[in-house]
């Protein structure tokens, strides 16, 4: 049993890496491809490179950014920005952020569940059409909310403070509501 367990578990960190993979490649050739029509993209890379560059103005904003939402993980990922600055880079954090999140909800399953329905779980949070449209949609930093709250439970399962409440932390810097 525990090699299975091995097998199932490599099975779900090579499905996340694949399906990551994957999304990157279609949200590349969206973006080549002139397929994000709505504004949020264009708001938030222009932010981040204000932001990677010193400026918390943003014309598209009209103003500080900070008018609109306080999303102050922006400070957090600006150095990110400033090594790939691209809008690219905002969609594959997401991308990247999302199948890092699928992987922690196949762990907190795995509490509760056997290892094969602990990833036929994920696979069903994966496939669930309002996640296949937020990764296909544009970048907001409400997509990488999940993730930080299935960091956050797990850790708390875990009984484990100090990372429960740095996850808290970060989760609590994506938006101030």
């Amino acid at each position: 049993m525990p090699g299975n367990n091995r097998t199932i578990n490599l099975l779900a960190i090579g499905t996340c890496t694949a399906l990551a993979g994957v999304w990157g490649l279609v949200l590349t050739l969206k973006y080549y491809h002139f397929g994000y029509t709505g504004s949020d993209l264009a708001l938030y890379a222009q932010l981040m490179w204000n932001l990677a560059h010193g400026n918390t103005h943003t014309s598209l904003f009209g103003g500080n950014f900070l008018i609109d939402h306080a999303n102050y993980i922006a400070f957090l990922l600006a150095p990110l920005f400033a090594i790939l600055p691209t809008a690219l880079a905002l969609l594959y954090l997401k991308v990247i952020v999302f199948f890092a999140g699928a992987y922690v909800l196949y762990l907190i399953a795995l509490k509760k569940l056997s290892p094969a329905l602990s990833f036929f779980f994920m696979l069903g949070y994966v496939v669930y059409p309002p996640n296949i449209s937020m990764l296909f949609f544009e970048f907001n930093f409400e997509n990488l909310a999940p993730a930080f709250i299935f960091l956050a439970f797990y850790f708390f399962d875990q009984k484990r403070l100090m990372p429960f409440l740095l996850t808290g932390l970060l989760l609590a810097s994506i938006k101030e509501n």
